[in-house]
């Protein structure tokens, strides 16, 4: 781990992790530091890029919408032609993720789309105005994904509070101001009770409880930040395994195991040529090898096919498309 990061900025990056909202004189007194010491901390991780910028954890599929994640090989070595790709993933109303890997695939995007036809249109448009570029692609769709958070910033273990997003879920009707409340959120989510009051005109006790609603009703998961974990001495890698028959109380267990390591962040069931999507943090390569050798030596009768590839820049993070505030306003 990079030793100019102290155990009490770990600590810090932890709590705005959980809960990004969180006031910061709540804050300090809960890390033992005065509020001026606490902001800075954060504006010294802040300069120094550790994490970028805050993002609300909505639950897509509470508005009717599917993840479908797409892995792709490029073939041109044109940078101008990738840097088109890139960017037009980045502008594209459904696209809620974007990722630089290495190995067999290139670029990791997810798709936020309300059915499997709509999908397969818009991936098909976007391949057909990059013709020469991509050279083969990967689809999976998301099932589920359980975020599990970084346990690993802290020496100690905090208990394990799994977010689910997806999943089967009935569709969740919301007034007017609850969409513009989370149209706010979605820009900003750190923006105060007294603004959104004031926008408005409503009552910032309304306004809370509003949010809390949205929260009871399980369409907020969730405030957190977008972390660069290399920017703390930890690689990031993506694991994908193939099931071979396995049973329904294995695959819990399997499950279980994998929560167990502080450093997975997150585990998503998926269906394609995959079945689950594991995304792990570690100090060092040497880590990432024994816990996947871990898991192969648990769990090899049960598993057909194990493929992971590194990870290297996150470009884009969020958790409801485009797309839904030109559909809803």
């Amino acid at each position: 781990m990079n030793k100019e990061f102290s155990k009490k900025d770990l600590e810090i990056l932890y709590e705005l992790s959980v809960n990004s909202r969180i006031p910061l004189n709540k804050l300090a007194k809960r890390l033992k530091l005065s509020s001026q010491g606490l902001s800075y901390r954060i504006e010294k991780l802040t300069k120094e890029k550790v994490f970028t910028n805050y993002y609300t954890l909505f639950d897509y599929s509470c508005f009717g919408y599917s993840g479908f994640k797409v892995f792709f090989n490029i073939s041109s070595t044109n940078i101008e032609d990738l840097k088109h790709f890139t960017n037009s993933l980045l502008s594209h109303q459904n696209v809620i993720s974007l990722t630089k890997c290495g190995g067999k695939w290139d670029l990791s995007a997810t798709f936020a789309s309300k059915n499997a036809s709509k999908f397969n249109k818009e991936l098909k448009i976007l391949i057909s105005q990059h013709p020469k570029l991509i050279r083969t692609y990967l689809i999976l769709t998301n099932v589920s994904s359980f975020e599990l958070g970084r346990r690993y910033l802290l020496e100690y273990s905090p208990p394990l509070g799994i977010k689910v997003i997806g999943g089967d879920r009935d569709l969740i009707k919301i007034d007017l101001i609850d969409q513009k409340i989370i149209q706010e959120l979605h820009r900003n989510p750190k923006i105060t009770y007294v603004y959104l009051s004031s926008k408005f005109n409503m009552n910032p006790k309304t306004i809370v409880n509003k949010i809390k609603s949205l929260e009871t009703k399980g369409i907020i998961k969730g405030f957190t930040n977008n972390l660069d974990c290399s920017k703390l001495g930890f690689v990031s890698h993506k694991i994908l395994i193939k099931y071979y028959n396995p049973t329904i109380e294995k695959e819990d267990e399997m499950l279980k195991y994998i929560r167990q390591n502080k450093n997975v962040i997150k585990i998503s069931k998926v269906l394609g040529e995959f079945d689950l999507e594991i995304d792990v943090e570690n100090i060092n390569l040497n880590q990432f090898n024994n816990f996947c050798f871990e898991i192969r030596s648990h769990f090899g009768l049960n598993i057909q096919n194990f493929e992971f590839l590194p990870l290297s820049e996150r470009l884009k993070l969020s958790y409801l498309p485009e797309s839904f505030f030109s559909e809803v306003f």
